[in-house]
């Protein structure tokens, strides 16, 4: 029980601009749509998901949206291709619709070639709702700039250990919802095992990049629940991957992955049946 933290915070008062809005949400990972659904839906904000870019592109032929959230690595058309295409053959203006990207890491170098493309602003992975709300607010407002400082704050201040489980964000979205909780967490434990499965057989078969694409893909939910010591893990193989590295440790820490993995998903399985 020392390992995990759950306490619950006040919910975030939301302006009356805000509540009434009609949000697109665009990620491949269920641990996410199922996060800005609950964010959403507790704040009063219409919210349709989208596990594609053409899916996303389907959805906006038939309706209008106030603000798309977009998660930039997705199979198929990844987020600036779709990006893209709404801007240039959709037409639909940044002052229309902002598209805020959905980041692990700020974009620095390549933040000018997500703007060309028509992004807006980001918020990065892991997010609270007050930072998810400053970024909606900045947006609409077409203060990027200000966005952009923001997230790289708020990512220098959440870097640092939490033990092996921190529940607290999870618990404050939740506002006291356990059966959310535990639906995000049995979410966490399906995707990720997968996640972690596909890693190893991709390295057992060197296909690298495939290692690191879902490698970035779990590490979010990891950070979001505080699993801080997987998502080192994790973040250390995709390193090394995008910068060309090849080391032979890939193998054994996708293992070293995989072992943690084994004791966190122990924990978080204590705690659902503590809650049942």
């Amino acid at each position: 029980e020392k390992q995990i933290k759950n306490e619950i915070s006040r919910p975030v008062t939301i302006p009356e601009e805000i509540a009434g809005m009609k949000i697109l949400v665009v990620d491949d990972e269920e641990y996410n749509r199922l996060l800005f659904r609950k964010i959403f839906e507790s704040w009063n904000v219409g919210c349709k998901l989208a596990d594609n870019g053409m899916e996303a592109l389907e959805l906006l032929k038939e309706e209008k949206f106030d603000l798309l959230f977009m998660d930039m690595l997705m199979p198929g058309i990844d987020g600036l291709k779709t990006t893209r295409f709404i801007r240039e053959e959709m037409k639909i203006s940044e002052q229309e619709m902002p598209v805020i990207l959905i980041s692990a890491a700020p974009p620095k170098e390549v933040w000018e070639k997500y703007k060309s493309a028509g992004v807006s602003s980001f918020v990065l992975k892991p997010f609270t709702e007050e930072l998810l709300l400053s970024t909606i607010i900045s947006a609409r407002g077409n203060q990027s700039e200000t966005a952009f400082d923001e997230t790289v704050r708020a990512e220098s201040e959440n870097t640092g250990d939490a033990g092996k489980i921190d529940l607290h964000n999870l618990y404050h979205i939740s506002g006291g919802d356990k059966q959310f909780v535990k639906q995000m967490l049995e979410s966490f434990i399906k995707t990720t095992e997968k996640g972690l499965n596909e890693m190893q057989l991709a390295a057992m078969d060197q296909r690298w990049e495939s290692v690191a694409d879902h490698s970035h893909k779990i590490q979010s939910p990891c950070r979001h629940i505080g699993a801080t010591d997987l998502y080192n893990i994790l973040n250390k193989i995709e390193k090394a991957i995008r910068n060309n590295e090849r080391p032979a440790t890939i193998e054994s820490d996708t293992r070293d992955a995989l072992s943690e993995f084994a004791f966190i998903s122990r924990l978080i399985n204590e705690h659902i049946a503590k809650m049942s």
